[in-house]
């Protein structure tokens, strides 16, 4: 068998396996809620984080000085200011990415 003919097995064998793989993901990825039993220790961890640290307006401070940063970073270094753009509005949306994803605690 040559080489060619081999990285083209190759590829197809890795293509079936993504595709394997994003089947197997989107069905844990299915939309969740957050923990109802917060007696658990996923449950303590989750009301900690989220209900506590961050709803009480820890992440809006911190979009804010990304945002603030990445403004600041225009002239001198706009990759640099869109990754921190891009960061803020990672920050400011986490809890609902975490629920969309299905990251049930």
């Amino acid at each position: 068998m040559n080489k060619l003919k081999a990285h083209k097995i190759s590829q197809n064998v890795q293509k079936l396996a993504l595709l394997v793989i994003a089947m197997v993901a989107c069905e844990v990825a299915s939309a969740a809620t957050a923990p109802t039993n917060l007696n658990s220790l996923g449950g303590q961890a989750y009301n900690l984080f989220f209900n506590q640290m961050y709803d009480s307006g820890v992440a809006f401070i911190i979009s804010g000085a990304l945002g603030l940063f990445g403004f600041m970073q225009i002239k001198e270094n706009w990759k640099q200011a869109l990754g921190y753009g891009a960061g803020a509005g990672g920050v400011a949306g986490l809890p609902t990415m975490l629920t969309a994803l299905g990251a049930s605690i």
